[in-house]
């Protein structure tokens, strides 16, 4: 009962701050309320009254903005709230006593203060700061570029002088309210000088849309300092196959403080998918990469989960608070191991050598690939496509476009006109001595075999260039649900088990088995149970391709001759 109370306790300043925002944008509409004995008994100039009328409008505004920030415990959202309803509640009686008005004003200031406590996420003060600068800069300058008009240009073009005060109130009902107030320009210069205050008035309002929006965007954006550090540590301390993929742009990044160590993750909203474990020079500075994303997460009321979380640090996983539940294994060819020979190897014999006689051939490109290599897999990519089931993912692998094939190494298979059929492509040392696969393309028509073929060639090839690992990449719900599991592992068990014909993953299970790999176990890692339906459509947005209409149109006119 007392959890409820205070819950409700917590959103009372919430819905009282919008009202109070539609309260301050109604009443600024209803114009100058003049009660001329009380404003004389106060000495209220009529300039006051507007400039009151205009500061009421303005945080009307910002209240329904910063309810936002409110319902998110922004701390700072909290203290503009408590500072605007205070100057709020001035500026309401200020207009002639209105002492409903400014008494709403005053109980919404009361409750914020009793519920300061709730407000402790701290904003991106960086980005915040100079949002407000952007801010002040704009109207300070459009304040002295209409004072100073008005006094040049008052006699001449619109037949009377222009003291302070009177400019001042032209100057904040032009700027503000979009209102003449009653002047009357005399010639074509005047009427052209109102006309150019109303578009510096718009074009302020648009900056002040900027500097409430631009902090939030500029915490979107990755520093290029960054990416040479995350690219650094990748190349020096990268040891899981996701790893390269940590460094495409769809990521943000982490640090912890020293920079020894990072993650990349993707927002959806309020949850943030982390791909992977973290990267770091040793296993303290990935625990300190996983305890302080979850104090940035949890400061910010961000939801957070970590895709696809290898054994290695399971214990820095538990240590913070989170839960792990098993969402597959990857395949690992040890290629020491490796051999065509023996009877469990029958059969890849006998694919590669029904190739041959076909004239089918597999070649191993390094990049950068030409432009006319390039060309033809980006051909069978558009055919891919057109496979049941078949479809862009991003977010744990590449993205199929040009650049990323070009600088890419790729294996290809070819039929005895030089046509491509199918191809992979891969990534190289992500760990010492390892490979993975990244990208697997192919026609719609192909000899039985010949991705099998591609494959096994692909990773003999890298055997007898001194690499040891070679990953196949996840079989998703691999090995979920066997033995004593949760309740969350036999739900996912039994989604597996009864939608595997329309995914079939037990296929995909089964095509990477017959390499013989090791099945290395990848978890999803999550803080409360109840959020696993969100985090679920979180994930399922991370994955979903980058790739617009824009990428397929610059795809047909530079590739196709569209």
């Amino acid at each position: 009962m007392q959890r409820s109370w205070r819950l409700g306790l917590y959103y009372v300043p919430i819905v009282l701050t919008v009202s109070l925002g539609f309260l301050n944008i109604i009443s600024a509409a209803g114009g100058v309320h003049r009660r001329d004995h009380l404003i004389a008994a106060l000495l209220i100039s009529k300039s006051v009254a507007v400039i009151s009328r205009g500061l009421v409008l303005i945080f009307g505004f910002f209240l329904l903005l910063l309810a936002e920030g409110l319902l998110r415990r922004s701390r700072a959202a909290w203290k503009i709230t408590l500072f605007l309803s205070a100057i709020s509640t001035l500026a309401h009686l200020s207009r002639g006593v209105r002492l409903i008005d400014a008494a709403f004003s005053l109980f919404v200031f009361g409750s914020l203060l009793v519920t300061g406590s709730f407000y402790r996420r701290p904003n991106d003060k960086v980005t915040v700061r100079r949002g407000f600068q952007i801010l002040l800069t704009c109207w300070l300058a459009m304040l002295a570029y209409g004072l100073i008009s008005f006094h040049f240009l008052g006699r001449s073009e619109f037949g009377s002088r222009f003291g302070f005060d009177s400019s001042l109130d032209h100057v904040l009902r032009l700027y503000v309210l979009f209102d003449d107030s009653g002047l009357v320009p005399r010639t074509i210069f005047a009427h052209i000088f109102i006309i150019a205050v109303y578009v510096v008035a718009l074009f302020g309002w648009l900056l002040l849309a900027a500097a409430l929006i631009l902090p939030a965007y500029e915490r979107s954006q990755r520093l290029a300092s960054d990416q040479l550090v995350a690219e650094s540590l990748v190349a020096n301390f990268g040891q899981n196959s996701l790893d390269p993929f940590k460094l495409e742009s769809d990521k943000r990044y982490h640090f912890i403080p020293d920079q020894s160590a990072f993650l990349a993750y993707k927002q959806i909203g309020s949850s943030a998918i982390v791909l992977g474990d973290p990267v770091g020079k040793n296993l303290a500075a990935i625990a300190e990469a996983i305890h302080s994303f979850q104090r940035y997460t949890d400061m910010r009321g961000i939801r957070v989960a970590f895709l696809q979380v290898s054994e290695t640090n399971i214990a820095a996983f538990q240590e913070a608070g989170f839960k792990l539940l098993k969402v597959g294994e990857e395949a690992l060819i040890k290629l020491a191991d490796l051999s065509l020979e023996g009877s469990n190897m029958k059969n890849f014999r006998t694919i590669l050598r029904k190739l041959e006689r076909e004239s089918y051939t597999v070649t191993q490109y390094a990049p950068p690939l030409s432009t006319a290599l390039v060309r033809k897999l980006l051909v069978v990519e558009e055919e891919w496509k057109t496979l049941p089931g078949r479809q862009e993912r991003s977010f744990s692998q590449s993205a199929c476009t040009a650049e990323q094939l070009r600088r890419s190494p790729v294996a290809v298979t070819k039929n005895s006109k030089g046509a491509v059929v199918a191809f992979i492509s891969l990534q190289i040392d992500y760990a010492p001595g390892a490979i993975a696969l990244d990208l697997l393309r192919r026609r719609r028509q192909i000899p039985n075999g010949a991705v099998d073929a591609l494959i096994i060639t692909t990773a003999l090839t890298y055997k007898s260039r001194g690499y040891k690992i070679f990953s196949l990449g996840l079989a998703p719900f691999s090995g979920v649900g066997e033995g004593k599991t949760g309740l969350s592992e036999k739900t996912i068990k039994l989604v597996y088990e009864n939608l595997n014909g329309t995914f079939s993953f037990q296929g995909l299970r089964e095509f990477k088995e017959k390499f013989q790999p090791i099945w290395e176990p990848r978890y999803f890692a999550y803080r409360y149970a109840y959020q696993l339906p969100v985090l679920s459509l979180a994930v399922l947005q991370a994955l979903k391709s980058t790739l617009g209409q824009r990428d397929k149109l610059h795809f047909l006119k530079r590739y196709m001759g569209w």
